[in-house]
């Protein structure tokens, strides 16, 4: 597809090309699992094709996919989030006791936007364990 002029672009280095290709490679992992319903397919493919358009900004896109896991009263996740605005993959954990209350944490491990922000390399232990922790849930 070729660039249109004045056409936004996410302040991705050319080193971060390894993370949209792993992203893609999870997706169409969890793309092979039977257990989807036509809805998650379809919103699945809209991620992919914003994905594939990288560095580039998809119009029109807010897209927040989540992968996650619940126990009892606690609760883990891993997210990633594509809009006009911003890419951020990020994680958290809440946990709930009736006698004290809940608490919860969450990080973005990697986030760029239009422009020139880019929160940090993405070769970081953050991003790494992010992928770990995706695959596991």
């Amino acid at each position: 597809m070729e660039d249109t002029p004045n056409e936004e672009v996410y302040a991705f280095a050319p080193e971060d090309q390894w993370l949209v290709d792993e992203l893609q490679t999870l997706l169409r992992e969890i793309l092979q699992q039977a257990e989807l319903t036509p809805r998650q397919i379809f919103n699945l493919g809209l991620l992919l094709n914003a994905l594939e358009r990288l560095p580039r900004v998809t119009p029109g896109t807010w897209i927040d996919f989540c992968l996650e896991y619940s126990l009892n009263d606690e609760r883990t996740w891993a997210d990633l989030h594509v809009s006009e605005t911003s890419f951020t993959i990020g994680d958290g954990f809440s946990v709930y006791d009736p006698q004290i209350g809940s608490d919860h944490s969450t990080a973005d491990a990697f986030s760029v936007e239009p422009g020139s922000f880019r929160s940090n390399p993405s070769d970081t232990p953050e991003v790494l364990a992010w992928f770990t922790k995706s695959r596991e849930l």
